[in-house]
Order: structure tokens, then sequence, then C-alpha cells
């Protein structure tokens, strides 16, 4: 499945290299483990991926035009529940942490 090898400090295992350039550009390797600035870093995330991912989406379908109200609904919508998700996640590893440290 996957190699045992060990991995460097601070790299993810998945991490190839390849998307390292893309993923400076939309700002998710961030410096600093502010909140505030993981939620501001999913939201410029998600205004780069989901624009593309709704031009791939209206190429595979051979349509020329995007609706509006298709594009505002799914940048919005979709934008409120990744945001939702990652502000959830950040108020639980801040609970986590700051539990952890009352207990060492």
């Amino acid at each position: 499945m996957g190699s045992n090898r060990p991995t460097a400090p601070g790299r993810n295992r998945t991490d190839t290299g390849r998307l390292r350039p893309l993923r400076f550009a939309t700002g998710t390797f961030g410096k600093g483990r502010l909140y505030t600035s993981f939620i501001a870093r999913s939201l410029n995330t998600w205004l780069v991926a989901a624009p593309i991912g709704i031009l791939i989406r209206s190429y595979a379908l051979g349509r020329a035009v995007i609706p509006t109200v298709f594009l505002v609904a799914t940048l919005g919508f979709g934008g409120v529940f990744v945001l939702g998700w990652r502000a959830l996640f950040a108020l639980v590893w801040w609970w986590v942490g700051r539990k952890a440290a009352l207990q060492a």
C-alpha cells in the first residue's frame, strides 16, 4: 500500500510536490497557527477552486454559458459549507489543544 519510509519534518507523506505551486498561489501554505488565518486561507482557496470547478463542469457538459444563478448559488452555498466545516474544525482543534494544555 504505502511506503514505510520516514518523512522529513514538516512534510506530509502525501505531498508529492506537484501541487505545491498551486498551494502557494492560493495561500494554503501559511505561516503561523492563527485560526483566523486558517479560515482566511480556506476562503481564498475556495474562491480559486470553485470557479475552476464550475468551468470544468461547464466544459464537461458542453455548455458555453454558465447561468449566473448557478454560479452565485455554487459560490455562496459551497463557501458557507466549506467555511462552516473549517470553522468547526478550528474550534475543535482549539478546544482539544486547550484541554491538553490544561492536563499537562
